[in-house]
């Protein structure tokens, strides 16, 4: 079973013009587009507490799966995610003002155990003062070699500590249609996928 999670914000016009081929607006995103598009922790706070409420509320599911600026938002959730599993006292701040708290462990469910990012971007470097991500948990990166922000792409997967990564020569900034068709794509996912089974 999927489950797909919307971005908690909405705007007229998408990101990849392509999309308005297919789909018509709003369009949703993770990001208040009224702040500027900067990739930090402070700025994807509502979204992060989107994503964890929506996990406990329809889950718990095996993995989280992100797409670009997607990928970062779950990674960030990821990271909340351990912190409060673990009980550190420095958890991430989400939001200034949180109107309930912040969320919580319920029932003592873990949402998920894994994550997939795919063509996923990364805090900005140039932040002085800001934590390096870092999530322990299992985490299967894909990239495209001609995507743009590729670099991006391979710094996210080291901010994880169990990471697998499959780079496509053929893909820019998409999960593209031959994917569907690539062996070695679907055996390192089969042999991530069989890992994931056995730690259940």
């Amino acid at each position: 079973k999927v489950d797909f999670i919307d971005g908690p914000f909405n705007i007229d016009t998408a990101y990849e013009p392509a999309i308005q081929e297919y789909l018509d607006g709003p369009f949703c995103t993770w990001a208040d587009p009224q702040l500027s598009r900067q990739m930090s922790r402070q700025h994807f706070g509502e979204a992060i507490q989107h994503v964890l409420d929506a996990a406990y509320e329809r889950g718990p599911f095996d993995g989280l799966y992100g797409f670009s600026m997607g990928a970062l938002v779950a990674a960030l959730a990821s990271e909340f995610l351990e912190a409060s599993l673990d009980q550190f006292s420095n958890a991430p701040s989400l939001v200034d003002s949180p109107p309930e708290g912040l969320p919580r462990l319920q029932n003592n469910m873990v949402p998920w155990r894994f994550m997939l990012a795919a063509c996923g971007t990364c805090l900005d470097a140039s932040l002085q003062g800001a934590r390096p991500l870092r999530v322990n948990m299992p985490s299967f990166h894909i990239f495209g070699a001609h995507d743009s922000i590729r670099d991006r792409s391979l710094r996210l997967s080291q901010c994880f500590q169990d990471a697998v990564c499959q780079e496509l020569m053929y893909a820019a900034h998409a999960v593209p249609n031959p994917c569907l068709t690539d062996a070695s794509l679907t055996s390192a996912l089969s042999k991530f996928f069989d890992r994931m089974h056995a730690a259940c």
